[in-house]
C-alpha cells in the first residue's frame, strides 16, 4: 500500500508541475499525462532511491538541496524516455520543477497517509493521548 500512495503522489505531483513554464506536455491528451505519471512514478521509485543512497552525504551536508537537484534529474530523464510527449527546455524551469515535485511529492504523501504525521510523545502522555 505504501509503495502505491508514493507511486501515485509522484505521478500527480509530475503532472501538476507542467504548468510551469519551460515544463510541459507535447499535447494534452489525459492519455499521454497518465503515460507520464506512470513512468515518473515507476522512475521516482526505482532511480530515486538509489541516487539518493549514492549521494547521501552530499545531501546531509546540503541540508536536502541535493533532492531538488535530484529530482531536477529524474524530470530531464523523464523529457529523455518520453521524448515526444514531455518537454523540460529551461534550466531554471526544470529545477523549480525539481522542487515543486518534491514539495507536491510530499504533501500529498502526507494527505493520502504514506508518511506518519510527528507527534510529541510527551504532549500525548501529558494529555491521556497514548
Amino acid at each position: 500500500r505504501l509503495f502505491l500512495v508514493r507511486f501515485l503522489s509522484a505521478g500527480l505531483a509530475v503532472v501538476l508541475t507542467v504548468l510551469l513554464p519551460g515544463l510541459g506536455f507535447v499535447s494534452g491528451r489525459w492519455g499521454q499525462g497518465l503515460m507520464i505519471a506512470l513512468v515518473f512514478g515507476l522512475l521516482n521509485a526505482t532511480v530515486k532511491p538509489l541516487l539518493q543512497f549514492l549521494v547521501l552525504r552530499f545531501i546531509v551536508s546540503t541540508y536536502g538541496i541535493v533532492v531538488v537537484v535530484i529530482n531536477a534529474l529524474l524530470l530531464v530523464l523523464l523529457a529523455t524516455i518520453m521524448e515526444g510527449t514531455f518537454v523540460a527546455y529551461r534550466t531554471v524551469a526544470v529545477l523549480a520543477g525539481g522542487a515543486l515535485v518534491g514539495l507536491l511529492g510530499l504533501f500529498f504523501e502526507t494527505m493520502l497517509g504514506a508518511s506518519p504525521p510527528v507527534l510529541d510523545r510527551d504532549y500525548l502522555d501529558r494529555n491521556g493521548l497514548s
